[in-house]
């Protein structure tokens, strides 16, 4: 099991900081504590499930444990709503103002593959396939699978524009291997 160390250690100052005024860092190291509980019930638990439902609601990432695989970077605190029955994949970069999820009531949701960029304002949604590498655009509106791995993908109705075999976190030099 992760022990959650608030602030990246164990100081008082890191824990003030990171109760006091939550960022999307302290919001996934929550995430990632919590997704580790096997056993939903004790003190530790509780807490951890305070904290991570606190820091959701003051950073306003709404992403339920157990939807993301490792890797998942959140640059912007901010209206991230991502519904319970998405898969996304390793090393997704998801950027503020993202909506995923079902369409009209369904309760089947977007499968997102590995090292896929999701840029600020888009809306995927439905029963859809994204594949691995791809890039979706500011504001795009998905709601087509994109099977074609490393696609640009930009525009409402969002429609493919070209292929960038360069993965996003290369593009900004983090090490994601």
């Amino acid at each position: 099991m992760i022990e959650y160390e608030v602030g990246g250690g164990t100081s008082l100052k890191s824990f003030i900081i990171d109760f006091i005024a939550p960022n999307s860092l302290s919001f996934q190291r929550l995430l990632r504590t919590i997704e580790s509980f096997e056993n939903h019930s004790g003190i530790k638990y509780k807490i951890i499930d305070m904290l991570f439902r606190r820091a959701s609601c003051i950073t306003g990432i709404t992403i339920p444990p157990h939807v993301c695989d490792r890797g998942l970077t959140l640059y912007h605190y901010g209206s991230i709503v991502v519904n319970e029955a998405t898969r996304i994949g390793k090393n997704c970069c998801i950027m503020n103002n993202v909506n995923i999820g079902a369409n009209g009531g369904s309760d089947k949701a977007p499968i997102i593959g590995d090292d896929v960029y999701i840029g600020p304002g888009a809306v995927i949604y439905g029963d859809i396939s994204i594949a691995d590498g791809c890039y979706i655009g500011a504001n795009a509106v998905v709601n087509k699978s994109i099977l074609e791995p490393h696609s640009v993908v930009v525009g409402v109705p969002a429609k493919v524009i070209k292929t960038d075999n360069v993965v996003w976190w290369k593009k900004n030099r983090l090490n994601r291997e």
